[in-house]
């Protein structure tokens, strides 16, 4: 799997496999069942959570014909759940993630190369520096006046941000600034170097700690925000905040954009 997602070279690449629990299946399982593993690889490693990929995932399978209200993933995360919005045109999918919050309090790992960390994002003024112990993200927040365009032009030292910690401690960094809610209510990016992603177009999970950083901020717990991730490609979602139950709904409209066949060597080493 880690050879096929290098071969990929992508943000990531997923792998879902049906679980039978046993049932006896007559036809297509990724059709007929709701509950399946999934794992995800970068071109360097295999991750623990990956929202996007999750999504695409179901997209998938509801494409195929699978008819399910809801598809249950069994991942390194535990359970995650993709539901399709069938009053919405279109794939229209809402995905159930684990409250992921940033903190302040930083490991001394981070701490050691704050300063240096801001210097990696060029044309922006830095606010403050979190990170979600849960899923190895820091949180760069930037200054209450920075603009969308501005983030979009912000410009980011890759190679000297992977050297200033390894994957062990900090698997990506996130940058982000509020919006006015018209629509937007916040922007991000989202930098990988460490799994060999330079940017991540959209990144699912990092909206698991953007998520309930910005409801505090904005006080919109149980009301839905409007996030844009603004890489190149861009991508929209909605994001609500159940604070008494610490979970994330991230929605978003998938899009089937190719379809093909692979053909893997038999003596070729998992």
């Amino acid at each position: 799997m880690q050879q096929i997602g290098a071969e990929m070279n992508l943000s990531e690449t997923a792998f879902v496999e049906p679980v039978r629990s046993g049932a006896s299946i007559s036809g297509n399982p990724f059709v007929e069942l709701a509950d399946f593993n999934l794992r995800w690889f970068t071109p360097r490693t295999e991750v623990n959570l990956c929202g996007h990929a999750t999504m695409a995932s179901a997209a998938v399978l509801f494409e195929e014909g699978n008819q399910q209200e809801v598809l249950h993933f069994e991942t390194l995360s535990g359970r995650l759940s993709v539901r399709r919005d069938q009053a919405q045109k279109g794939l229209h999918l809402q995905m159930d993630f684990p409250a992921c919050p940033a903190t302040a309090a930083l490991p001394p790992v981070v701490t050691k190369v704050k300063d240096k960390l801001k210097g990696c994002f060029m044309g922006v003024q830095t606010q403050d520096v979190l990170m979600s112990l849960d899923l190895k993200y820091v949180l760069v927040v930037l200054a209450s006046d920075t603009t969308q365009q501005q983030l979009m032009d912000m410009q980011c030292d890759t190679r000297q941000l992977e050297s200033l910690a390894d994957k062990q401690n900090v698997f990506a960094v996130c940058v982000t600034c509020s919006g006015d809610g018209k629509p937007y209510h916040f922007f991000s990016r989202f930098f990988a170097p460490w799994a060999g992603i330079d940017e991540d177009p959209v990144t699912g999970s990092a909206h698991a700690m953007l998520g309930p950083y910005w409801a505090q901020h904005i006080d919109k717990f149980e009301k839905t925000l409007h996030a844009r991730q603004c890489s190149e490609r861009v991508g929209e979602l909605q994001v609500s905040v159940d604070s008494e139950k610490a979970r994330v709904t991230v929605a978003g409209q998938a899009v089937i954009v190719s379809k093909g066949e692979m053909y893997v060597p038999v003596n070729v080493r998992s």
